[in-house]
């Protein structure tokens, strides 16, 4: 009888917190779960080499101004991970996203990736057979520099800039590629 007495007040002492839980700024609460739902699912448990942990206390602990710093601290701790299926889509981006899949928005049947932070533009991975993209004679490769004769000013992502070229299914969009220019004596593609 005395070691279930000790053993339950040893158990009510473990509960019992000593000092109060610190209690995140939102804009810190929505880096720490960002690391948490990583930190969950990634499965490369090595994390490509980065130090997950050092990340998590560098952003947590962070003071950010705005939403959108806390943004890009998540964009930030997740680069290392060198993986482009992780990425952190901002509630926008994820809307714009889940309304394409609804079927309210088109795109022109490209992939694309973002060119290095100093340029503006974005480059064609791949062009979808039979897409509006491939009919206006889009080719991979290509860097698109306008959209709707916007042009295209880093630091974009490649989500930004697809959310431009998306719109509602037959919407009209103008694209303009950066200007192919040849040597004489080459052979135009």
């Amino acid at each position: 009888h005395a070691a279930q007495s000790i053993g339950a007040a040893l158990a009510l002492t473990a509960c019992t917190p000593t000092a109060a839980p610190a209690v995140l700024a939102p804009p810190n609460a929505l880096v720490a779960e960002a690391w948490r739902v990583v930190d969950r699912n990634y499965v490369d448990r090595s994390f490509n080499g980065a130090d997950w942990f050092a990340l998590r206390q560098q952003r947590v602990s962070a003071k950010y101004k705005s939403p959108e710093e806390a943004h890009e601290a998540i964009r930030s701790m997740l680069q290392p991970l060198g993986d482009k299926f992780t990425r952190f889509l901002t509630p926008a981006q994820f809307e714009s996203i889940e309304s394409a899949a609804r079927g309210g928005v088109a795109g022109v049947g490209v992939e694309l990736a973002p060119l290095p932070e100093t340029d503006g533009g974005v480059r064609v991975t791949r062009v979808i057979e039979a897409s509006p993209a491939e009919k206006a004679g889009l080719r991979a490769g290509e860097v698109i520099v306008k959209v709707n004769q916007q042009p295209l000013k880093a630091p974009l992502t490649a989500d930004d800039i697809a959310s431009l070229i998306r719109g509602a299914p037959d919407t009209r969009v103008v694209l303009t590629v950066q200007e192919r220019t040849f040597s004489a004596g080459d052979e135009a593609p």
